[in-house]
């Protein structure tokens, strides 16, 4: 009988230790795969993260610049080719090059603002413009236009409504309410024709 007490007792033990065993083995099995698959995630964010910032710092944005559009015709404009907020996008470009100056980026602007003007109308504005620039810098004055309205409605016909300044610092020496009136052709991106104030 104490044999077989001591059997069992020993039966019992041998089973408690497979048990043991089975369950530490479980444990280590399972911490191992846990840790396998944080450090899986880990790698797989670190590469993610790595790639996503390398894309940020390296992509390029190209914008077109307003004035370059395609060959269009006053049918393509009512078709919706020439879109409203492009020429409004044009009209406020026009005006920082032309209008919104300081003694220090005013040549830098107003070269630009040559280059769309058309070849004919340049010979006429291109001295006025010139003029803007060495009034601006002798007086050390800056100047800058204040949009209220863009009309777009008329083919060939921008009309830009808002208020001209022109200051010395904080000062400002005159404040008027200015209507331009921009004819512009669109054959190989837009070009200006004319320039009406009122």
């Amino acid at each position: 009988m104490i044999n077989k007490k001591s059997s069992i007792n020993l039966f019992n033990n041998k089973q408690k230790n497979r048990l043991f065993k089975e369950r530490l083995s479980l444990k280590k099995f399972f911490v191992f795969n846990t840790i396998f698959v944080a450090t899986i995630l880990a790698v797989a964010n670190i590469v993610l993260v790595i790639s996503l910032v390398y894309v940020v710092l390296t992509k390029k944005i190209y914008m077109q610049p307003p004035f370059l559009l395609k060959d269009t015709t006053e049918l393509d404009y009512k078709n919706g080719v020439l879109y409203e907020e492009t020429l409004n996008n044009f009209a406020e470009f026009f005006i920082s090059l032309s209008e919104n100056l300081t003694p220090e980026n005013a040549e830098k602007r107003v070269t630009r603002l040559k280059s769309v003007l058309d070849t004919n109308f340049y010979k006429e504005f291109a001295p006025v413009l010139d003029r803007r620039v060495q009034e601006l810098k002798a007086n050390n004055m800056t100047r800058s236009f204040y949009i209220s309205t863009i009309d777009t409605t008329t083919y060939g016909t921008l009309i830009i409504k808002g208020i001209r300044t022109k200051a010395i610092g904080q000062n400002i020496l005159q404040s008027q309410k200015i209507e331009m009136v921009i004819t512009y052709v669109s054959d190989s991106g837009i070009t200006i024709k004319k320039i009406e104030e009122n």
